[in-house]
This record gives C-alpha cells, structure tokens and sequence, in this order.
C-alpha cells in the first residue's frame, strides 16, 4: 500500500474516530446545558449570561443532532461549538470571573486538548488549531491588562513552554495512532485475504456455534449443499465414526464434539444424494466465542475410483489364480516335453520336429499368459519392477531361443537371427530381468514378425544406456507392429524401466524398434556371485540320508505328485541336461507332500545331526501352505529346535512382484517361477549353495 493510500485511509479513520468522539461529549455537554437550564429557573435570581448561554447551547446542541444526515453541516456546529467554549471561558476567565481566571484558564487548555485536538483530523491542523488558541488567549490577555511586554519572563516562558508540550503531545498522539490505524489495516487486509483465501479453496467450510448457528461459510460450501442444509444430509453407515455411531445427525455429532476433550476429529462421510462429502471438524475461537469450523470435501470422485481399483484389484488376483492354474500343468508339459527331447535317440526326426513344435508353442503359451496378467497389472497401476544382476550376452541367447522356439526353428534353417553386440556394451546389467526378457521375447515374436525374412538384434552403448535395436526384415509394408496387446504391454515395459518411449520406424523392406536401459553396472564394479558349486557333504546317511559325501541332499515340497515327480527328475539330471558353463554337481532328492510333512522331515534330519541346505517350497498348498511353513521353519532355527537353517527357494506359479515380496518377507532365500529352465535352476542353486552354512 502507498504513502497516499495510507494519509487517506488515516484521515478517514481519523475522521470516523472524531465524529463519534464529538458525538458523544455533545450529549453529555447537552446534558449539562440542560441541568443549568433546570437550575436557573429554579433559582429566585438567576445569573441571566448564564442563563442565556446555558440556552443558546442547548438549543444548537439539540439542531446539531437534527443534523446527523448533513455530516459536513453537522461538523461545522461542532467546531462553533468548540470555538464558543473557548470564547465561554475567555469571558468567564478575564470578565466576569477575574479573581479565577487561573481555574478557567486551566479548564480552557483542558477542553482545548481533548476537544480541538482530538477533533483534529490531521496532525497539520492540530498544530493550526494550537498556535490559534494560543494567540486567543495571549491577544484577551494583552486587551484586559492581565499581561504586557514588562511582565516576568517566567509568564512568557510558561506560555511557550505549554505551546511546546502541546506540539508534542500532538506528535505523539498522531503516532500512536499512526500505528494503530496501520494495524487495523494490516488487520483488515490480512481478514480480506484469508476471506478471500477461505472463497477460493474448493472444500467446502463453515463455521457454526454451540446452538448449531451459522456464523460464515464460503462459496464453496454454498455449490456444494446448493439447495440443501446440514439437517437435511447423513452418513453412510460404513463410513461413519466409530465414536459418533450412535448420533444420527451431524449437529448431533458437533454437539458431541463440544463436549469432548478433542481439538480436531473426523465425522466421517456425508450422503447428500449422489455425492459424497467427507466431513472434519476442529474447534477455535470466532469472535472471542466457542465455535467449530466443519470442512467439507466432495469425494465422490475418490470413492468411485475406491471402488474401481478395488474391482481391479479383485479382477487381478482371479487372474493371477487363473494363470497359477494354467502355469501349473503347463510346467509339467514343458519339462516333460524337455526331457524327452533331451534324451531323443531312438525318436526319428519328425517326432523330434514335432516335439519341438509342441515346446515351442508351450512357450508361446506360456509368455501369452504373463502378457495377459502384466496388462491387467498395468491397468490396476499394479505394475512394478524387481531389478537384479545378469550377464548380458547368455541373457540375449536366452531371448533368441525363445523366439526360436516360438518360430519353431530351432536349427536357425527358416528364419535368420543376427546378433551385433557392441564392445563397449558393458558385460553385466543390472534392471529388471524377467521384465525385459518379456520385451525382447514380445517384440521378436510380433504377429509381423512371422511374416519376416530375418531379424537382426543390435546393442550398443549410448551414454549411461544401453540402446536395444530391432530391425526386421521383411516383404512390402507392415503394418501390424504396433498393434496388439503384446506390443502394448512391450512399450508400457519400457517405459516403466527406462522412462523413456519405444520407438518405432516402420519402413517399407525393413521395420526397426528402439529402446534404451539404464542402470548399467560397468565389469569392474560388478559383485556377481560365483556360479559355480560349493561341495556341502552334509548327508551322514542313514534312512532317507545319503552315505555319498559329495551329494547335496535337497528336499522338494509340493502338494501335486506330479509337479514333485518333474522336479526331482530334473534335479538328479541336472548335471547332465544344464547347458551353463559352470561346474554341476549331483543331488540326493527329497520330496514333501505338505509344508507340516517338511518340518517334520526337517526335525527328523536335525535329530541325525544333519540338515538340508536347500528346500525348493511351492507356495500354495493345503494344510500349511510355503510361506507358513518357512517362517515356521525360521522361528524352530530361533529357538534352537534344529541346529541348521537351510535356504529356501520359493517355486511357484504366482510369480508377480507382490508374490515374490510376500516370499521375501516370509523368510525365503528366493523365488524361482514355474516353468523355469534348467539352467535358471541351476543358477539359483549355484547361487545359494555357495553361501556358507546357517548353522547355530
């Protein structure tokens, strides 16, 4: 605010202050006019002067208030009326009453200060008002000869030295209230900006008293209940308090709140036909008075999409038992499926060919039911990412074979698969595996895709990514590679892992798909565990333990015979199906059919001084299920019922991040997804049984 704004608004307070100072005296100078009027006539003698000015102010006393419409007339009464005080007490000081001219001189200053100078409405007119009274009286004084120029210095000193104290108590009085009207306008702006603040916040506010009277609301609160008023509004049962339940009304509600020792509660939701409006309160003071300001806010948006995400959610795990379903026999035809092309030689070549077919479609199948549970994950804002440690290279051969097995051209005769990595592409990566596993495999097995002649995959080194280039060869215009929930799914991915989009150029011979990875982890700062076996003669042997030193006794607990059947199978071959460079050794297999029969098979092998060092756990079975049974398993380590703690990998269907996590917090060592390949076992196996031995 300016220095004009402020003089101005100073004077208008000045003005509003002096108006009902005037006002007020007037009355009571009124009165007392009106007193000596009733006196004088009850007197046998009375003073006439007296009688005649007790008359004449009376009289324009009882006009000036027949006046009050006209401010400007009404305030030239009052400064006559001021001035003939004055002029009153001039008189009575040096004309009639000479012998006490020092008690109406003495009256005089006292009715010019708070008169005249609390009327004044500038300090400038103040300072007028003072040298003019001062001149009156000095002037009267040198007219009757109560002064002249001979008199003492102390009269003339006594005179100057009141103007001055005058001057200053004018200074003083305007500054103080300088910095009064200063705070009554910072007060004033500051209502006028949290009123304006309180109209443009959109939940809706009231402010209400202990009878359940409004005091103030805001605009908002006024759109939201239009029509409406708080009796008429109630709560959805299940969205009520717990504390005000048996209230059925919200003035009920505040009525509690009075009563409580509470600052701040929340009643609960509000139904004001379609729309839902959360309602709190908190207690403060209005106007030096007891009162409750009630918030509301619309949440009918929120609830709707409380309910959508909960349809989601609800959606998703029926998807996610479904696909456990489905993985679950799948997992036998797949490994089924490997077994005997692993041990093929009395098979002709077209069964072979036929069996790889069959393999291929498997997988397709397979990566077709991940695409379908990620997309409902993406829809539920469900999706997340688990990154781990991986060497790029035996990564990429794992994609290519996948997309072999899904052309069905496992010998690389129908279909070409180029692969250009750069030197500079570091060895190791750390992101989100599986995830960008399903891209690359997505991606290469796109519906167009089929229709190629080859395909090229490029990596190289761009910045602090890693840069994943597609080219596709092929006939004419594609047109089908971005369609598809597959290639949906693919971009929503690497989004997701990157932030960055995936490109595409389709072209009319070649088609190319871009797309970068961050977190790169450079060979020299890499901590990749050894994939080789640690030899752990821990079986002592005897019942169901091994008498062989160098075999590893491992326990598989599942509830279906035939996923345990596949399982144990592969572990005993493992050492001659695994196709990764690191050294394997043997297994002396166990099988549970529940989680309660493993801790029992534990406590048995603990009561021979020996223990698993790995349990591969499925995770939903009846009775008790896996991660029952681990964190049962953890707590008999705890309590010293068995000396060694083996490390437990979860294997299972329900492979999504929040079941892994769910595994994790169980107490698992890690978590393997049906159907995994050998050398994915292999690797987890490697991995743990390097560890040293959880032992007490």
């Amino acid at each position: 605010m300016d220095v004009l704004k402020i003089s101005e608004r100073l004077i208008e307070e000045k003005s509003k202050d002096a108006m009902k100072f005037t006002r007020t005296s007037m009355k009571v100078l009124k009165g007392l006019a009106g007193f000596c009027l009733c006196a004088s006539m009850l007197l046998k003698d009375p003073d006439p002067i007296t009688l005649s000015q007790a008359f004449a102010i009376f009289t324009l006393l009882c006009f000036s208030e027949l006046c009050t419409c006209c401010k400007r007339l009404e305030r030239s009464l009052h400064y006559i009326m001021f001035w003939g005080l004055d002029l009153a007490s001039l008189q009575a000081a040096y004309f009639r009453f000479p012998q006490y001219s020092g008690l109406f001189l003495a009256i005089a200053t006292q009715l010019f200060i708070q008169g005249h100078l609390e009327y004044a409405t500038s300090e400038y007119y103040g300072y007028i008002l003072i040298v003019l009274n001062t001149l009156l009286w000095l002037i009267a004084s040198f007219v009757v000869g109560a002064i002249n120029f001979s008199a003492p210095f102390e009269i003339y000193f006594t005179i100057i030295f009141g103007t001055i104290l005058r001057f200053f108590w004018l200074k003083f009085r305007f500054q103080r209230y300088t910095q009064e009207t200063l705070y009554k306008i910072a007060i004033s702006n500051h209502e006028n900006n949290i009123s304006a603040l309180l109209q443009g916040i959109p939940e809706g506010i009231v402010v209400v008293d202990k009878n359940f009277s409004i005091k103030m609301h805001n605009s908002a609160y006024e759109s939201i209940f239009q029509n409406s008023t708080l009796a008429e509004t109630q709560y959805l049962k299940k969205r009520h308090n717990e504390n005000y339940k048996k209230n059925l009304s919200l003035k009920e509600d505040v009525e509690q709140f009075f009563n409580s020792k509470n600052i701040k509660d929340n009643f609960g939701i509000l139904c004001l036909g379609d729309i839902r409006i959360d309602c709190s309160a908190a207690k403060i003071l209005w106007n030096d008075e007891n009162a409750v300001v009630i918030t509301f806010r619309d949440v009918t948006a929120l609830i709707d999409m409380e309910k959508q995400i909960r349809k989601k959610s609800t959606t998703l795990k029926h998807l996610r038992e479904v696909s456990h379903e489905l993985k679950t026999p799948l997992n036998v035809i797949i490994h089924e499926q490997t077994e005997v092309l692993q041990n093929s030689k009395f098979l002709s070549e077209e069964t072979k060919s036929q069996l790889n077919k069959s393999l291929s479609m498997s997988y397709v199948l397979l990566n077709s039911i991940r695409d379908i549970l990620d997309f409902n994950q993406i829809q539920c804002a469900n999706f997340k990412l688990c990154n781990n440690t991986f060497v790029l290279k035996s990564f990429i051969d794992e994609c290519l074979t996948i997309a072999k097995f899904a052309f069905g051209d496992h010998d690389n005769k129908t279909k070409a698969f180029n692969l250009n990595i750069d030197p500079l592409v570091p060895f190791y990566m750390n992101t989100d595996k599986s995830r960008l596993r399903q891209v690359l495999v997505s991606l290469l097995t796109n519906p167009a895709a089929f229709q190629s002649e080859s395909i090229n995959v490029g990596i190289k080194r761009k910045g602090l990514f890693v840069r994943f280039v597609l080219k596709i060869f092929h006939k004419g215009l594609a047109n089908s590679f971005t369609s598809g929930v597959k290639f949906r799914i693919a971009s929503s991915i690497v989004e997701k892992i990157s932030g960055k989009p995936l490109r595409v150029e389709i072209g009319p011979f070649v088609s190319v798909m871009k797309f970068d990875i961050a977190d790169v982890l450079d060979n020299e700062e890499s901590e990749i565990p050894d994939e080789g076996f640690a030899k752990w003669p821990l079986s002592l042997g005897r019942t169901l333990i091994s008498k062989e030193p160098e075999l590893i006794d491992i326990l598989i607990v599942d509830d279906m015979e035939f996923n345990l059947t596949v399982l144990k199978r592969i572990l005993e071959n493992l050492h001659n199906n695994c196709k990764c460079s690191g050294s394997h050794q043997e297994f002396v297999v166990h099988t549970a059919n529940s989680g309660s029969e493993a801790i029992n098979m534990i406590t048995k092998m603990n009561e021979k001084d020996s223990g698993y060092k790995i349990i591969i756990m499925d995770c939903q079975m009846p009775e008790m299920n896996g991660w029952e049974a681990t964190k049962k398993i953890r707590q008999m380590f705890q309590n010293g019922e068995i000396s060694i703690l083996p490390y437990i990998i979860a294997y299972s269907a329900f492979d999504s991040n929040k079941d892994i996590e769910k595994c994790l917090k169980s107490g698992m060592s890690s978590h393997i997804s049906k159907p995994c390949h050998h050398e994915e076992l292999c690797k987890v196996l490697s991995e743990w049984l390097s560890k040293p031995i959880q032992k007490i």
